[in-house]
């Protein structure tokens, strides 16, 4: 599985899937949200271009009113106000019984496979902020399971619902969402090594055997689960990557951060990457893959390609070689990986 944007996703790379996110603001700025619209009309291109690939589409609803965790990634900077309005919430399960309608028709059968309720709402922040998620993920989960008539009919949705963790540990999920009341539910987790001083400052095979660590928990989770979003990022210094202005940890530009290391050689398009950051490149790559898929039901890597930032790029990993082209090859063990 990998997460892409646009067309130049194909299988001669060995992937199945690609993640595709989208705001709520292509279907409802009913409270005056000055968000420009348009962008439903380009998934449904994204969905085509998949189909005549072999390609499948994973949908992921990003961005919810009010802002589900304050990351700019949601469309809203700054405070994270979702949980604390009735309407924010009413109106993201109202989207995502749109989609659900939408995709789970038979002309999109074969192609759209998945509906991701919500990304990354930070429950972190608040009791309230987690009661509001959980309800929210039953809730959301009938809209979207039978999005034609009310919850019972036959008349139901064969995509399966992906449900975030929420930041939460996976032993928070257990007897939640599961068989026989409820089908194909997929738990996401979304795992990276580079949001916190202290995890800047991890050495190599200290990060190496963070995901190693990983593999019991992920095994025990009584939901399928994917590893929704992971990079090969050893450091945050790829540019705005904490945000639109915003400094790296590493390199100490980022407020409140002291300083690590030089960004130089750890990104840009890869041309100045060391034969030797490539290699750890490639050892992170089987680390990781090994893990998700040995103790989970897959992964889908962010991102397939970017501008400039190639140890996010799974495009530019490919053609620099720490990426292989057959993705079930692993020049590693986890033997060898994890110390």
């Amino acid at each position: 599985m990998a997460r892409a944007h646009g067309h130049t996703l194909t299988p001669a790379a060995g992937l199945n899937h690609v993640r595709i996110p989208i705001g709520y603001w292509a279907y409802d700025v009913s409270a005056g949200e000055p968000y420009i619209q348009g962008q439903a009309e380009y998934l449904d291109r994204a969905i085509g271009w998949a189909r005549n690939h072999g390609i499948k589409v994973m949908i992921d609803l990003h961005g919810a009113p009010g802002s589900q965790n304050g990351y700019d990634n949601s469309g809203q900077r700054g405070d994270a106000r979702w949980p604390y309005d009735s309407n924010n919430v009413l109106r993201t399960k109202n989207v995502l019984e749109q989609l659900s309608r939408k995709y789970s028709d038979p002309s999109y059968w074969q192609v759209v496979t998945a509906l991701a309720l919500l990304n990354e709402p930070a429950t972190y922040m608040s009791d309230e902020f987690l009661r509001v998620t959980r309800q929210f993920n039953y809730d959301a989960y009938g809209a979207a399971r039978y999005p034609w008539a009310p919850e019972g009919s036959a008349s139901k949705s064969g995509l399966a619902l992906v449900v975030h963790d929420g930041f939460q540990p996976v032993s928070y999920f257990d007897n939640y969402l599961n068989e026989p009341n409820f089908e194909s539910v997929i738990l996401d987790h979304h795992q990276y090594t580079v949001f916190s001083d202290a995890e800047n400052r991890l050495s190599d095979q200290d990060r190496l055997n963070t995901i190693c660590g990983k593999a019991q928990e992920f095994a025990s989770s009584q939901l399928w689960l994917v590893v929704g979003e992971w990079s090969l990022a050893a450091t945050d210094c790829a540019r705005w990557l904490n945000g639109r202005g915003r400094g790296s940890r590493y390199d100490g530009s980022f407020e409140g951060s002291s300083y690590i290391g030089s960004c130089d050689g750890k990104t840009g398009d890869g041309s100045n990457f060391s034969d030797e950051y490539k290699t750890y490149l490639r050892k992170f790559w089987d680390t990781q893959t090994q893990v998700y898929e040995n103790n989970g039901q897959g992964w889908i890597a962010w991102t397939w390609r970017t501008e400039s930032t190639a140890e996010w790029s799974y495009k530019a990993g490919l053609e620099g070689g720490w990426i292989p082209r057959n993705p079930t090859e692993h020049q590693f063990s986890l033997d060898e990986l994890c110390t």
